[in-house]
């Protein structure tokens, strides 16, 4: 039993992509930039990072790719 966690806050589900090729796990996604704008002052200003990312995994060869599940 393999079981694999992330924090990914203000990301729904649809930001995400999972899949298994050859041994290899990919999660890839986007997060959207935020925006906040102040009307008084006319500023925009962002303090999360934003843009694409990626990260793979080799899974061991004993995990059967038919059983991997993920959840959100």
């Amino acid at each position: 039993h393999i079981l694999m966690s992330f924090d990914v806050p203000g990301m729904k589900e649809d930001d995400f992509s999972v899949k298994v090729e050859d041994n290899q796990l990919l999660i890839a996604g986007e997060k959207k930039r935020e925006e906040t704008k102040s009307e008084k002052r006319n500023l925009i200003y962002s303090r999360r990072s934003y843009g694409k990312f990626q990260k793979m995994y080799t899974l061991p060869e004993t995990v059967d790719a038919k059983k991997i599940e993920a959840d959100y």
